[in-house]
């Protein structure tokens, strides 16, 4: 019985330590740092925009898989040069 309750005063004082030190990050003070937002291209809050896109099946869902996978390789050399052209990554 003994074991038990030392047990349990451990693991509740683990899991107090835990909350205490989770509480003690969120009130860690954040440093702007305006040469980093500058070199990623950021504005004055270091914010950066970007552009979220959902894809979904479209009329030609029914392709098999030699042509599905032609079309994929072209999609993927046509995005590749365009990120010769933009210099995306």
């Amino acid at each position: 019985m003994k074991t038990i309750i030392i047990i349990l005063i451990v693991l509740l004082s683990v899991a107090c330590t835990k909350q205490v030190n989770e509480v003690n990050k969120e009130k860690s003070i954040s440093v702007f740092d305006s040469l980093k937002a500058e070199k990623y291209g950021a504005d004055e809050y270091g914010m950066k925009t970007y552009v979220m896109a959902f894809l979904k099946r479209g009329p030609n869902g029914d392709l098999d898989s030699i042509k599905r996978a032609e079309l994929q390789t072209a999609h993927l050399k046509i995005l590749a040069e365009w990120q010769k052209k933009v210099n995306w990554f």
